[in-house]
């Protein structure tokens, strides 16, 4: 959290720098967050705003693996461990309507199930709140 950087392995890393710039080039007003988790943890864990574009030069030398490389800076609304339990309802129309805890690495979340996730974070009150940016209109 220190440094504010989102990371991915390559290839998608590549993907999600080819969504960004295709759609700020087209608007001004398109904001992306991501819904963050740990694999396997049963748990997600934040959510971030990605607030500028992936540097495939930044050396990520922090990471304990060599397998990340570059990053894109992303600022923190929530990092809270809410579990998955909380998200199983939530189903992703893109994804073979499996639930968004079934999701993978830059798997896009349509606007209504996105509010819906983000209000999990918002309103699940009985797990420690570590980080919480008032700014967020999710």
């Amino acid at each position: 959290m220190n440094f504010n950087p989102g990371s991915l392995l390559f290839v998608y890393l590549l993907s999600l720098y080819v969504i960004y710039m295709q759609v700020t080039l087209t608007s001004s007003c398109i904001l992306f967050f991501f819904l963050m988790k740990v694999n396997a943890s049963g748990q997600f864990c934040g959510v971030a705003e990605m607030i500028g574009t992936v540097d495939f030069n930044k050396n990520m030398d922090f990471w304990q693996q060599d397998k990340w490389s570059g990053s894109f800076p992303v600022k923190w609304h929530f990092i809270k461990d809410v579990p998955n339990p909380n998200f199983r309802h939530i189903i992703l129309e893109n994804n073979e309507n499996k639930p968004v805890t079934n999701s993978r690495d830059t798997q896009e979340v349509y606007m209504v199930s996105a509010c819906i996730s983000f209000s999990k974070f918002r309103h699940c009150r009985f797990l420690l709140l570590i980080f919480y940016n008032s700014e967020c209109k999710c």
